[in-house]
């Protein structure tokens, strides 16, 4: 095997910690797809000094196969062991990525609800944290997780002490399964109907009128997400990079975001 090629960027200056933030009946691949390209990457290069915080309700396993009754799968269910709740999370200015991914239990109702809540509040209180928010990098969707997102608030920064959904006037996509769903509950977000994935800026206020800028990447259903995931690694870590380890994981990419067989027709 060659070696790995140069990074692009210094170490100081590339994202290194990470936050998956999980709910009951998440999307497997929503999260193990972009988490093995960041595994890669990291036993290529284990001199970066990479960062996986996963924060959840509570320290429980956190399972893909509840069901809307609360019930498992136990013959067939993966589970993930958190490392934080979102009471206690990693201490503030210390994330670069926050990471959503999405699945079943983002829908609305009182079963799921009961889930993804804990997630849309640790999200407000932290973009109403200055000292979390200036220090953090990027945000990473996929799939339903742009819902969370969305569902979330950040303050308004005029002054009036307000709030405002955080990705409203924000072009973003989602699973193509639950377009129409997301234009009806989240209707001030720019959704677009063709795209595997969107890299946009989202503006987070700090007050005083000041505004922290970091990169957005939200991907369609599922299996965009890896695609969106080596998006990243290119722009953050370097091009040579992320086809260096597509090639590891002898996976072909989805290069140009706009290549989305799964497109709404509006």
């Amino acid at each position: 095997m060659s070696a790995p090629p140069p990074l692009s960027k210094q170490t100081s200056s590339v994202p290194l910690h990470f936050a998956l933030l999980l709910f009951p009946s998440f999307q497997a691949l929503d999260v193990f797809g972009p988490l093995d390209a960041l595994n890669t990457l990291k036993r290529q290069y284990p001199s970066l000094p990479l960062q996986l915080s996963i924060l959840s309700p509570t320290l429980s396993p956190v399972s893909t196969f509840p069901s809307s009754t609360g019930e498992h799968s136990p013959a067939f269910e993966q589970c993930i062991t958190p490392t934080h709740t979102y009471a206690s999370p990693p201490p503030a200015g210390t994330i670069d990525i926050i990471f959503i991914p999405g699945g079943l239990g983002t829908r609305l109702g009182p079963a799921d609800e009961e889930g993804w809540k804990p997630l849309v509040s640790y999200l407000n209180t932290f973009f109403s944290t200055p000292s979390a928010v200036k220090n953090l990098k990027g945000i990473f969707t996929v799939c339903t997780g742009s819902f969370l997102l969305g569902r979330s608030q950040i303050p308004s920064g005029n002054g009036s002490g307000g709030s405002r959904g955080t990705l409203d006037g924000v072009h973003a996509t989602t699973n193509k399964r639950g377009f129409l769903r997301a234009k009806e509950e989240l209707k001030n977000v720019l959704w677009e109907p063709k795209a595997r994935w969107i890299r946009t800026d989202l503006a987070l206020p700090l007050g005083e009128g000041e505004v922290h800028k970091v990169k957005l990447w939200t991907t369609s259903g599922v299996s965009a997400g890896t695609d969106g995931v080596f998006a990243l690694i290119e722009e953050e870590y370097g091009a040579d990079v992320a086809e260096f380890i597509a090639n590891i994981l002898e996976y072909e990419r989805t290069t140009d975001p706009k290549d989305d067989p799964f497109a709404v027709e509006l």
